[in-house]
């Protein structure tokens, strides 16, 4: 049924029982004032077996209508305005009996029937019970089928009283209060349509809001994170920047002092070969005649003290020196040779260095031209060094996790996140910002639990398969796992558990590896 119809036919039934209301009370009001005036009563009438079946089987439908409606609404009846609604025409039409027939509302084409709700019972009286040859014809739920009481009084005839009826219920009165009155209701069912839907934006943007200041206070809180994790490198940088300047200081400071005392070495050798020097020119040099002459008196005067010496002694030139130069000599002397030994060891051992560095390195160019030949013959073969740089990825992540680090554990996993999230709003399922906010949701709970505890590493019986830049390590037992943890909703019990069971690394040319993909059990 169209919505034009649909309404025109409330507007006909609400004007029926507005009509009703005022054809009684205009009956009421003649009764009390004119006493001599006989009620109207129906005929005695032959029922016409199809029209009773025809009214019979509407009435049935209506009261199945009604408790589809009760079971919609907690068992609740409709109220004798919900009755002549839309709402409630649409559970006629799922009754799948008339659909589409105003007429179902009416046991004849003006007359409508009429609901009466009475508490959790309920009762829909035919408005022409003389048709079928009672005084009351209708439906109790309690009783639970449709019932003929009495019979008429009095015989008129039928057209007379639908005339009647027709002038009552199509007067202009009636149709103008109806008019006003649907006017209102609908006035007033547009007003509440229209502050349910301010109530619904305003709940949309509170909750549009609650979530951007959640977003918001996320951001500040990693905004300041990441300010303090800049500071801190910062500083740390600033220290090991220090220490190095301190270290090299340390070690100009230990090659000057070297320099220093070695320039002080070999300025004593200098002055004492120096020494020496004169000394031996001074033995060496003949003897002038004054010196002769000096020398020959010192003799004389050792003959006469008693200290002379045979005329066949050879003339002693040499310069006599005291016990102090004897012994500094010594010290010297002494010094020099530990200096030089000193010197040769510190040659040896630089040399012995020089040579484990070449060798070393020798052994790298080796080893590197041995595995980039095993890399032409087979390109998705893993080396041994590959194979460590991808276990100490792992590796690193586990702690991340096993620390409670959840920073770290979303830097690791944001390539992984990022492709996810993308894929998600690919599809149209939503936006990306969802999928990366879960993610940090879903992790924050975890490592919150009460229960949280990390299982042991599993890199026992992982496997590697590369292709180009990529290399998938998986596992038929979980390779980072933690314990169960016993999550409580809605007065309901289960478990979850992170399982990571495959992961898809990348490298660059350097050997250095991230996560890419990483999949769930």
């Amino acid at each position: 049924m169209r919505k034009t119809t649909i309404f025109t036919l409330i507007i006909f039934i609400v004007s029926i029982c507005i009509c009703f209301s005022t054809v009684n009370a205009q009956n009421n009001k003649k009764q009390n004032t004119n006493n001599e005036k006989k009620t109207v009563v129906a005929p005695a009438v032959k029922p016409n077996p199809e029209h009773l079946k025809t009214c019979k089987d509407r009435i049935q439908v209506i009261s199945m209508a009604i408790e589809l409606w009760a079971n919609d609404h907690n068992g609740k009846l409709p109220t004798k305005e919900e009755f002549i609604s839309e709402d409630f025409f649409n559970y006629i039409v799922k009754t799948g009996s008339g659909t589409g027939q105003k007429t179902m509302y009416c046991c004849d084409e003006e007359n409508t029937y009429q609901y009466f709700p009475l508490g959790n019972n309920y009762m829909i009286k035919c408005p022409n019970p003389w048709l079928h040859n009672a005084s009351a014809y209708y439906f109790n739920k309690n009783e639970g089928n449709v019932t003929a009481k009495g019979t008429p009084v009095e015989e008129k005839k039928i057209k007379e009283i639908r005339e009647e009826n027709k002038k009552t219920i199509f007067n202009t009165t009636g149709i103008k209060k109806n008019a006003e009155e649907r006017k209102k209701a609908e006035k007033l069912a547009k007003e509440k349509v229209e502050k349910e839907r301010i109530a619904k934006e305003k709940a949309e943007k509170d909750k549009i809001a609650k979530e951007k200041a959640e977003k918001d206070k996320i951001a500040k809180e990693k905004a300041e994170k990441d300010k303090i994790a800049k500071e801190k490198a910062e500083k740390d940088k600033i220290a090991k920047e220090k220490a190095e300047k301190d270290k090299i200081a340390k070690e100009k400071a230990e090659k000057d002092k070297i320099a220093k005392e070695k320039a002080e070495k070999d300025k004593i050798a200098k002055e004492k070969a120096e020494k020496d020097k004169i000394a031996k020119e001074k033995t060496q040099k003949p003897m002038t005649l004054k010196e002769k002459a000096k020398y020959e008196q010192a003799i004389r005067d050792k003959v006469v003290k008693g200290l002379g010496v045979k005329a066949t002694d050879k003339k002693d030139t040499k310069v006599q020196k005291t016990p102090e130069q004897i012994a500094k000599d010594k010290a010297q002397k002494e010094q020099a040779l530990r200096d030089k030994a000193l010197k040769e060891k510190k040659v040896k051992e630089q040399e012995a260095k020089d040579k484990a560095l070449k060798e070393k390195a020798e052994k790298e160019r080796i080893a590197k031209e041995k595995a980039e030949k095993e890399k032409k013959k087979n390109p998705n073969e893993l080396t041994a060094e590959e194979k460590e740089a991808i276990i100490s990825v792992i590796k690193e992540f586990y702690d991340a996790y096993a620390s409670k680090d959840l920073d770290k554990v979303m830097e690791m996993q944001k390539n992984s996140i990022e492709e996810s999230a993308l894929e998600y709003e690919k599809q149209g399922k939503g936006k990306a910002q969802d999928v990366r906010d879960a993610y940090r949701a879903a992790t924050k709970e975890i490592m919150e639990h009460k229960q949280f505890k990390m299982l042991p590493i599993n890199l026992s019986d992982i496997t590697f398969r590369k292709k180009g830049k990529l290399c998938r390590i998986t596992s038929v037992v979980p390779i980072i796992a933690t314990d169960r943890l016993e999550i409580v909703e809605d007065g309901k019990y289960f478990f979850i558990r992170l399982r990571i069971g495959e992961l898809v690394l990348e490298s660059d040319d350097n050997n250095n590896w991230k996560i890419k993909t990483m999949y769930l059990y």
